[in-house]
Order: structure tokens, then C-alpha cells, then sequence
């Protein structure tokens, strides 16, 4: 059996991100399709594809770690414990897969948002 699997430009990207009862709760409570914004300098906007909260110590994380970071789960937990200090969860993370959006999708998004809660504050006065 030969399978040949080869990257290029990839549309989705994931990473694994340390969560606890505060810390990024946000994206995990987010629903799929939620764009994100997120902590580059500049910031960027991705937008959510897929997500579940796996185990540090399981044969999955492992393999996740492995395949994106060339690293076994317990060194990358190690590392992202010690970046992210406190308020995260000892024994799960997060995997989410995600895609970026342009900026110029941003704005568009932003204009429609702007323009409900226009409609919306107009239905208020009118009691609607």
C-alpha cells in the first residue's frame, strides 16, 4: 500500500492550546465558524473548523503533538504550561483546527454586525 499525503498551502491549520477555568476558555465555548481573534502582533483572525478538548497523557495527544510540533505531548504540555504560568488544566488541551480569514472578509463581517445592531436599537425605540 503506498499513501501519499503532502501539504502545500494548507487551507486548515491546528494547534493544541492550554485552557482552564478562565484561561481561552472563550474558544473553547466558541462555536464552530466563530472568528477568533488572536494574540500575534499584529493580530490575525482565524476562524473556528473544528475543536475538542483531548488528554495529556493520551496515544492521541501524543500523535497530535508529534505531527504538528516534531515533539512528544508531554514535552509540548511542559512548554505551554511554563508560557502560560497558571489557570490552565493539568490533564486536557485543547485541538482546534482553524483557518485564517483576510482582512478584507473582516470588514465585511464587522459592517453587517454594525448594521444589526443598528436594525436592532431601532426595534428597541419602536418597541418591537
Amino acid at each position: 500500500m503506498r499513501i501519499d499525503h503532502l501539504l502545500v498551502e494548507a487551507k486548515y491549520k491546528a494547534m493544541i492550546l492550554p485552557f482552564g477555568d478562565y484561561k481561552n476558555i472563550n474558544i473553547l465555548e466558541s462555536p464552530i465558524g466563530e472568528i477568533c481573534e488572536t494574540l500575534d502582533d499584529p493580530p490575525r483572525y482565524v476562524r473556528i473548523v473544528a475543536k475538542t478538548v483531548i488528554t495529556i497523557t493520551s496515544d492521541i495527544a501524543n500523535t497530535l503533538a508529534i505531527m504538528l510540533y516534531d515533539t512528544p505531548m508531554k514535552k509540548v504540555y511542559n512548554t505551554l504550561k511554563a508560557h502560560w504560568k497558571y489557570d490552565i488544566h493539568d490533564n486536557v488541551a485543547m485541538f482546534i483546527v482553524y483557518e485564517e480569514v483576510d482582512e478584507n472578509e473582516m470588514v465585511i463581517r464587522q459592517k453587517e454586525k454594525e448594521k444589526e445592531k443598528e436594525e436592532n436599537e431601532g426595534e428597541e425605540e419602536n418597541g418591537v
